[in-house]
């Protein structure tokens, strides 16, 4: 009984593999459609071909980082930007008045790229060490020009560059309150229109400050300074005397001259405003 050999079909049924489609369908790829779903999420798409990156805790940590990074670029750029177009926007010609020590801030203003000048035409910044009537000081409150204190100069070293100088604008209670006024108030209102335009004026020789420091202050406020007021209408021209003078403006206010104080040019331009009633000479 040993040769007969029955179950040799169950051997050869060994090498017969059934499940050959099973394991043909392993590379198919049926969810094909879902990986495509899944571009931009931890996924790169190059020829059509789409290869999942894994995600872990360090690639997160690492975008995040790289999210924080660009926006601290961008604000430093904007902060760049901004000073940069603060540097493009003032270039100050600027002028000192009320004391005399001014080496140290001379050097920091040409060092940040503005002028000194002397000149009161060319000048669009005032620095003082506090606010006093000077002739300088009251012919850029004519023109509506900035005054700010020495301050403003070390704040600018600070930055790097001028500053914007109606932020930083001289302030002095005492001293506006003795004269009634609002430094920027006015400084704003004389920016926009000079108090003196259109108006013609003449000072007699006595006056102090002298006729010369008047025109300039006279000039930076709109108003025209006139040497003679021979073949002049009367009701153009504005006469600034002083008692000194009395023999010759009561000849003035006889020819029908409105003739007035000083003080009708220094407080007005202070306070902004022509008040021939309280600075009338009689």
């Amino acid at each position: 009984s040993i040769p007969v050999i029955k179950d040799e079909p169950k051997r050869k049924s060994i090498p017969v593999i059934k499940d050959e489609p099973k394991r043909k369908s392993i590379p198919v790829i049926k969810d094909e459609p879902i990986r495509k779903r899944c571009r931009g999420v931890g996924s790169k798409v190059n020829d059509n071909k789409i290869k999942v990156e894994p995600h872990t805790e360090k690639s997160s940590t690492k975008k995040r980082q790289s999210t924080r990074n660009d926006l601290k670029n961008k604000t430093l750029q904007k902060e760049d930007s901004t000073r940069s177009g603060s540097r493009h926007r003032f270039k100050p010609v600027l002028m000192f008045t009320g004391f005399d020590d001014t080496k140290t801030d001379t050097k920091i203003a040409k060092e940040l790229g503005g002028t000194v000048t002397e000149n009161i035409n060319d000048c669009n910044l005032i620095v003082m060490d506090k606010l006093r009537r000077t002739v300088k000081m009251v012919s850029m409150v004519g023109k509506g020009v900035p005054i700010v204190d020495r301050n403003y100069l070390l704040r600018s070293k600070e930055a790097m560059y001028f500053l914007d100088p109606w932020k930083y604008l001289i302030y002095d209670e005492e001293f506006q309150r003795q004269y009634s006024f609002v430094l920027s108030s006015t400084l704003r209102q004389a920016e926009k229109k000079p108090l003196l335009s259109e108006l013609e004026f003449y000072v007699t020789k006595s006056v102090d400050p002298r006729p010369a420091q008047l025109k300039s202050i006279i000039e930076c406020s709109g108003g025209k300074f006139i040497r003679d007021v021979r073949k002049k209408q009367v009701d153009k021209i504005i006469i600034i005397s002083c008692p000194k003078d009395h023999i010759l403006y009561k000849k003035h206010i006889q020819a029908g001259f409105m003739v007035v104080s000083k003080e009708f040019l220094l407080s007005g331009l202070l306070k902004y405003e022509l008040d021939f009633k309280t600075f009338a000479l009689k």
